[in-house]
C-alpha cells in the first residue's frame, strides 16, 4: 500500500519547484493558475526570493503548498495515487488537496490565511523551538511540567499586567528519539539543560519564527475557527468527502467522527504527532511512502521510527522522474 506524506514548514528553500516549472508544462500551467490566490508573487519567492521572504511564515506556507500540490497533480496524471495521505503540520493541508477536499486555489487561499494568522500570533513573542534528541515524549513531559509549575506565581503577576505568560510544551513528536519542545525562550533554554542532564544526546534550536503547535498559537486557532465558520469559505472542508483517508496530526488517525475543520483548528495549537502517524501507516499496511516537498526530512523520520517501509523523496524534477519510472501504472 502507498502513502503520500507532505513536508512541513522549515523544508522550504530558494529555487524549489524551478526545475519542475522549466521542464513540465503541466506544472507551469498549474503554478501560473494558482499564483494570484497567494496575494504575492509566489513564483518569485519560490524561485529567486530577492527580498528574502521565503522564511517568513506569511509567505512560506503558500509557497510550500503550491509546490506540493503541483507535484501531486503530476503524480496523479501518471496514475500514481496513494491509499493514504498525511503531512507534517502545513503538509496536512496539501494532503487534503490530494484527498479532494480542497481545490488548488482554495488550498493556497487557506494556507495563506493560516500563515498570516500564525505570524500575527507570533509577533512580539520571545519564543523558541528546540529538537530534543535521544529522549521520548514520556521522558520529557515530567521535566516540562516541573518547569511550568515553577513559573505559576510569576504567570499570575504577568496575567494581571497583561504580559505574555511563560510556558514550555511539546510541539512535535517527529520520530523515535526526536521530540520538539517550544515555548518562552528562557523556559525552553532551562528545559534544554535539564533534559541534557536527564540523558538527552543534544538539543538543537530550530530556525522558526515562533512556538508553533503550542498554547501560544491560540490566537491563530481562533482565527481559523472564525474562517471555517464563515459560510463563504469555511464550510467547504466539512461538506466534502475525502476520496482517500488522511491521517491527521492532532490524533494520528483518520478523522472518524471528527470534523475536518475541528482537527485543523486543534492542530495549530497542539502537538504534531508525526511519529504516531508513521506507526499508524505501518499498522494500516503501508509499505511504500512518497515524501513530497523540499528535502528528505520525513524520509529520515520514517527510517528512524519503523522498519519495512520504502521511501521515495520528491525534492527535484529528477526525483519525480525516478518515481514515475518505477511506480507509474
Amino acid at each position: 500500500m502507498l502513502a503520500f506524506l507532505y513536508a512541513g514548514q522549515g523544508s522550504q528553500k530558494v529555487g524549489m519547484g524551478k526545475d519542475f516549472y522549466d521542464n513540465d508544462k503541466d506544472f507551469k500551467e498549474f503554478l501560473d493558475d494558482i499564483k494570484d490566490e497567494a496575494g504575492f508573487d509566489l513564483e518569485e519567492i519560490c524561485f529567486e526570493d530577492k527580498e528574502g521572504r521565503i522564511n517568513n511564515t506569511r509567505y512560506t506556507q503558500a509557497c510550500l503548498a503550491g509546490f506540493a500540490a503541483g507535484v501531486t497533480k503530476l503524480l496523479y496524471k501518471n496514475g500514481i495515487k496513494p491509499d493514504f495521505l498525511g503531512g507534517l503540520s502545513l503538509g496536512e493541508y496539501s494532503a487534503l488537496y490530494g484527498a479532494g477536499v480542497l481545490t488548488s486555489k482554495e488550498l493556497i487561499k487557506l494556507v495563506g490565511f493560516r500563515g498570516a494568522a500564525m505570524q500575527d500570533a507570533a509577533n512580539g513573542l520571545d519564543t523558541k523551538m528546540s529538537a530534543v534528541l535521544g529522549l521520548s515524549g514520556e521522558q520529557i513531559l515530567p521535566v516540562l511540567e516541573e518547569i511550568n509549575k515553577k513559573y505559576d506565581g510569576e504567570n499570575k503577576e504577568r496575567k494581571e499586567k497583561g504580559e505574555m505568560l511563560l510556558s514550555v510544551d511539546i510541539s512535535n513528536y517527529n520520530c523515535k528519539g526526536q521530540v520538539v519542545i517550544s515555548g518562552a525562550s528562557k523556559l525552553v533554554t532551562e528545559a534544554e539543560e535539564m533534559l541534557k542532564a536527564a540523558g538527552a544526546k543534544r538539543c538543537v534550536a530550530l530556525k522558526v519564527s515562533s512556538a508553533f503547535h503550542t498554547r501560544y498559537m491560540e490566537p491563530a486557532s481562533k482565527a481559523l475557527a472564525n474562517y471555517f465558520s464563515d459560510d463563504t469559505n469555511g464550510l467547504l472542508v466539512d461538506e466534502r468527502e475525502l476520496n482517500k483517508p488522511v491521517i491527521f496530526n492532532a490524533i494520528a488517525d483518520e478523522k472518524n467522527d471528527n470534523k475536518i475543520s475541528d482537527l485543523l483548528i486543534a492542530q495549530v495549537k497542539s502537538p504534531v504527532k508525526m511519529e504516531q502517524t508513521i506507526v499508524k501507516l505501518k499498522e494500516m499496511g503501508v509499505d511504500t511512502i512518497v515524501e513530497i516537498g523540499p528535502g528528505k526530512t520525513l524520509a529520515g523520520f520514517v527510517k528512524k521510527t519503523v522498519d519495512g517501509i520504502k521511501v521515495y523523496s520528491i525534492d527535484s524534477y529528477a526525483d519525480y522522474e525516478i518515481v514515475v519510472k518505477e511506480m507509474a501504472s
